[in-house]
């Protein structure tokens, strides 16, 4: 109780890589045929995988019932887990470097949009868009930025899955 009371107002998270609390996260990856998922602890400066799980599913388009439900079941032998993340297939997102002549932040994210939506194959307006600076020039005055986009569809099913799980999430 009093963890989840301080965590991030009273008393950080990490301090140089150096966990204050422990963490424990499950980590899902789902497939075409099972759900596979991994059982993290962070603790001081240890990353201890702690299980493994995986549960068979039946390969076809419409088994999102299945998928929750293998969710459900690897969560349920699960310990307590603080955080429950999972990844999309790299198959549905659109991945593209670009060098822009600045460094800001904020002006970055006001032209990721325009400067990827010409290799986008769905409209701007249905891609999610993240992006991550890789390295910034400051003798040149500018950023290499790395893009990921995914269709906002792909992305709010694969999220769905979770609450029907019963994670709350």
């Amino acid at each position: 109780m009093i963890k989840n009371l301080v965590k991030g107002v009273l008393i950080p998270e990490k301090i140089n890589g150096y966990y204050i609390l422990s963490k424990r996260i499950i980590g899902f990856d789902i497939g075409a045929t099972c759900v596979r998922a991994t059982q993290v602890l962070y603790r001081g400066r240890s990353i201890i995988i702690e299980k493994n799980f995986e549960e068979k599913i039946e390969a076809h388009n419409d088994n999102h019932e299945q998928i929750s439900q293998a969710i459900s079941s690897i969560l349920q032998k699960c310990k307590n887990y603080d955080t429950v993340r999972s990844s999309i297939s790299s198959e549905m997102i659109i991945f593209k470097e670009l060098k822009l002549p600045f460094m800001e932040y904020d002006k970055i994210k006001k032209v990721i949009g325009f400067e990827i939506e010409s290799q986008l194959p769905f409209a701007l307006e249905q891609a999610t868009i993240d992006f991550m600076v890789m390295e910034c020039l400051p003798d040149e005055k500018s950023s290499i930025v790395l893009i990921a986009a995914a269709q906002k569809l792909a992305v709010e099913r694969h999220l769905a899955l979770f609450p029907q799980a019963g994670t709350g999430d």
